[in-house]
């Protein structure tokens, strides 16, 4: 935890003082400090009490609020955040987003008042609280799906032959009959699913109760699993195997009927199963209203109203959230049920299910795979190849440029969202910077002797088999080498096209950064070249570690030669 004399956060200052300029008085500049001190305490507070998708929408949040005031935080009042939530409006924002935008930002002020961030301000300084928040209807864009619905969905998706049709059905059949967050279902994993007495359970962890594994839902997930190969007698998913998992490979036509077709070790993604909820429920002529994931999850708990579980039941079914939060969740849920209307659905039946299949791109694809781009390597990156480009000493010119182009531009005047920009990139300009030159001592240090060791050494067994009349065969040299590493054994080839296509990202992106007059496609471009120069790290790193491996095996090949001839020597 920082306290007042420490340095205030780059972060912080774009986000306070970028609107407004630079403070020259001193008791201004201390006073911004202190309150930059203050957020960096109450991020670093989040962070431990909250998920890493709620802190980043608060440091969201806390931008746009202050940039839209154009204030210091002790300045804001109840008229700006009233300006603040008639803006919000305008754009379209719901009513429950609105509020969180509020929550969000009367926390921070809350917590400065607690810790006495600004004793000029007084200890219950937060203009969020005299402000009176806007009140209506709560979950207004939510509808209830009718049970013919659900079964007119669930149909086409189990009548439907690919793989990825059965594991979408077992996640929707599940969805409709469990109350456990979209989250927490997407994470399940195998060791959580627990067997009692014929009764199959959800172990969620920390202090949530177990959830009933309903017998449909377990049906739904055997069939997936099965036709998945995933689950049969002679296996077992491993116990942090993900039961919602995606495709190793998505460039190519979907087999998915072997446990090694499945990367078992990530879940799924909400929008996958988002897609894939509105193609077959707008083919059975579901409303798109009614396609989104949590309208699934307010029809599961509607069901179980129905079926007369008490408030206590449906807590536990929602994985205990709150008594109170609960009944006032029943509340809104009687309301859906009232207005939802008659069930009048008649279910379409399609020409023709969806092609559940991935394609290969073709040359003339306005969009070229990356997966293609290492197949067929482009002219330009022939070219780059050609170059032999070796170590971080061009990107880390590169780099300094770009930093001094935005210091130039964060010197003249511009408008307070564009400084904003500006000096938040600025500073991920300088960390990027410092990776770079970090990489580039420790990749010398590392490969130091090893490449050269290695180019002398095939270059010397190239030589002997000219002589000799033999064919030398530099690749099959280091697919003997890393042959203990299927993963490293693919080629070294593929590794240095991947290098030589991350370096003509990072020329294109300098080239476009330093040529625009523009300070958003500025900003942009320097963002593109500062996260590849990232990856590129990684890569060399991987690289060097492959021609390290390579020396020791040359090495070894060596002295097994050395010791083989003077055997024979001595046996001479």
């Amino acid at each position: 935890m920082k306290h007042a004399d420490d340095k205030g956060g780059g972060l912080a200052q774009a986000i306070f003082a970028g609107s407004t300029g630079t403070a020259t008085k001193t008791e201004v500049s201390a006073r911004l400090r202190r309150w930059c001190i203050g957020f960096e305490n109450w991020c670093e507070h989040r962070r431990h009490s909250y998920h890493p998708i709620t802190n980043r929408a608060g440091l969201r949040i806390s931008r746009h609020f202050f940039e839209h005031c154009g204030k210091f935080p002790w300045q804001v009042t109840a008229a700006d955040v009233e300006d603040y939530v008639e803006q919000l409006q305008e754009q379209g924002y719901a009513l429950s987003t609105i509020n969180y935008h509020l929550s969000t930002l009367a926390s921070f002020y809350r917590w400065c008042s607690q810790n006495n961030v600004d004793r000029y301000c007084g200890s219950d300084f937060n203009p969020l609280a005299e402000f009176k928040r806007p009140s209506g209807e709560l979950y207004q864009h939510a509808h209830l799906w009718s049970r013919a619905e659900a079964d007119a969905l669930l149909g086409i998706l189990e009548s439907d032959v690919w793989i990825l049709s059965k594991r979408d059905a077992a996640f929707f059949t599940c969805r409709f009959l469990l109350g456990i967050s979209n989250r927490d279902l997407r994470q399940l994993q195998w060791g959580q699913i627990e067997e009692q007495k014929a009764t199959r359970w959800l172990n969620l962890g920390s202090a949530k109760e177990r959830v009933r594994l309903e017998p449909r839902a377990w049906h739904s997930l055997e069939i997936y699993l099965r036709a998945a190969g995933r689950l049969s007698p002679q296996r077992t998913p491993p116990a942090e195997a993900y039961i919602f998992a995606p495709l190793v490979n998505m460039g190519y036509e979907i087999g998915g009927n072997q446990p090694q077709d499945w990367d078992e070790n990530r879940c799924l993604q909400a929008i996958t199963l988002r897609n894939s909820l509105q193609t077959y429920g707008k083919l059975v002529g579901i409303g798109a209203e009614k396609l989104r994931l949590p309208n699934l999850r307010h029809t599961a708990a509607a069901w179980r109203l129905e079926a007369s579980d008490s408030s206590k039941q449906i807590d536990v079914f929602l994985g205990s959230p709150g008594i109170l939060l609960t009944r006032n969740y029943i509340g809104h849920l009687r309301r859906m049920m009232r207005t939802r209307g008659e069930e009048t659905f008649v279910a379409k039946v399609p020409a023709a299910l969806p092609v559940r299949r991935q394609f290969k791109f073709q040359p003339g694809d306005r969009i070229q795979h990356g997966l293609y781009a290492q197949i067929q390597p482009s002219g330009e990156l022939q070219e780059m190849l050609g170059l032999d480009v070796r170590g971080l000493d061009f990107e880390i010119e590169a780099m300094r440029c770009l930093e001094r182009r935005l210091v130039v531009e964060l010197a003249e005047k511009h408008p307070r969202k564009e400084l904003i920009d500006l000096m938040d990139m600025s500073t991920r300009a300088a960390v990027w910077m410092a990776r770079l030159i970090d990489s580039e001592k420790k990749l010398k240090a590392e490969g130091k002797g090893d490449e050269a060791f290695v180019e002398q050494f095939l270059d010397a067994m190239r030589q002997m088999a000219e002589k000799g009349g033999i064919p030398f065969d530099r690749e099959r040299i280091f697919a003997d080498a890393l042959e203990s590493d299927p993963g490293l054994a693919v080629s070294n080839r593929r590794l240095v096209e991947e290098i030589a296509t991350t370096r003509l990202i990072m020329r294109r992106s300098l080239k476009l950064a330093m040529e625009t007059a523009d300070l958003s496609e500025l900003v942009r471009w320097t963002g593109v070249y500062g996260e590849t120069s990232a990856r590129l790290c990684r890569l060399l790193k991987a690289q060097g570690n492959e021609v390290g491996r390579v020396a020791e095996h040359l090495w070894e090949v060596a002295q097994r030669a050395i010791k083989e001839t003077v055997d024979e020597l001595r046996r001479g």
